[in-house]
């Protein structure tokens, strides 16, 4: 016989199949830029110094993504989450609040996502502009993939949101 919480991990587990594999796609996509910019620094001479107004203002606008329009973006397209104060503040998701959670978050995972992999690309443009891939790709690389990490699928946020919208009011 199986518990509740077996239970609630197979119907969590079972909505982020999809969810994971997009995940896993859109970084995987970071690696392949980092081949590229180095395959690309390898054959391409360039002459001079990078326009150092251009790179910097890519990196700006990396900081802003990530600092501004990622927390507004996740805040209007991701449903409000509650998390566990205690272990007992565990809840039971049911196939169909799992599946429901999952249908209401996946354009905002999506999105957030494209946002994390458009740091990556940034950092790409940068490296394509100063063919200096240690200096100016990696960095961003780091970034780009430190965000997927924190922003990966996981079946807390089913529980979190689950249990926000069981919540009675104080």
């Amino acid at each position: 016989m199986s518990s509740p919480s077996d239970d609630r991990n197979a119907a969590v587990a079972a909505v982020l199949k999809v969810p994971r594999l997009v995940h896993l796609a859109l970084m995987a996509c970071v690696p392949v830029y980092g081949f590229v910019v180095h395959v690309l620094a390898a054959e391409v001479e360039v002459e001079g110094e990078p326009d150092r107004m251009v790179l910097a203002t890519i990196a700006l606008l990396a900081a802003v993504i990530v600092g501004v329009a990622l927390p507004f973006l996740r805040r209007r397209l991701l449903p409000v989450r509650m998390r566990a104060r205690h272990a007992a503040d565990r809840v039971v998701v049911s196939d169909e609040q799992a599946r429901e959670v999952a249908r209401r978050s996946f354009s905002g995972w999506v999105a957030t996502w494209a946002i994390c992999e458009a740091v990556a690309v940034l950092g790409f443009a940068a490296s394509m502009i100063s063919m200096q891939p240690t200096v100016h790709f990696w960095p961003f690389a780091a970034v780009s993939l430190l965000l997927f990490v924190i922003h990966r699928p996981r079946g807390e946020w089913i529980e979190e949101v689950v249990r926000a919208q069981t919540a009675s009011p104080v």
